[in-house]
């Protein structure tokens, strides 16, 4: 089997530098929490076996609870405008 050794650049040596959009807003709050000794080895492990830092997933787990609520409360909400 014959390979090209042909570069991307060869084509385009300049290319364009694009904007690269994040999904999340930058973090810019620092909150600091205080778990029993099980729960942070239960967290730890936990990302360990998803290979991310604890406070990772610590932030990625509140995140989700906080997006689930605020769905919980719309719909609460939505619910109690429809019954007026």
């Amino acid at each position: 089997m014959k390979y090209d050794n042909k570069s991307p650049l060869d084509d385009n040596p300049d290319p364009k530098a694009e904007r690269v959009v994040t999904r999340h807003p930058k973090k810019d709050k620092v909150l600091t929490i205080r778990l029993d000794s099980q729960s942070r080895t239960q967290l730890d492990d936990i990302a360990r076996r998803c290979r991310m830092d604890s406070s990772t997933l610590a932030r990625i787990i509140l995140e989700h609870q906080i997006s689930l609520r605020m769905k919980r409360v719309e719909r609460k909400r939505k619910s109690e405008d429809i019954n007026r």
